[in-house]
């Protein structure tokens, strides 16, 4: 998907840290504790409150480990180059 659109790099770079949260946070136990474990997954940590350190810092970091900003057309060998990484998220 990423080798099509490298927008999605872009987006799963912001969305790591949700997706972390909610690993973190969510219980698989019962359907009962599930249910109860997303609903304070999502009062904690999809507010809009929680959402946007979340924006700030992922794009922030975006902005500083690469030159997308000064140089956007580097946006495909960037998202190319995340792919062959074992983790594309990361941006060292």
């Amino acid at each position: 998907m990423i080798a099509k659109s490298p927008r999605f790099w872009i987006f799963s770079i912001v969305l790591r840290p949700i997706f972390e949260a909610y690993n973190t946070h969510v219980t698989t136990n019962t359907v009962d504790e599930f249910l109860n474990s997303i609903i304070r997954w999502l009062d904690t940590h999809c507010m809009l409150a929680s959402l946007r350190p979340i924006m700030r810092n992922s794009l922030t970091k975006l902005s500083v480990k690469t030159q997308l900003l000064t140089k956007p057309e580097q946006l495909h060998q960037l998202a190319g180059d995340a792919l062959l990484k074992e983790d594309p998220t990361e941006l060292i």
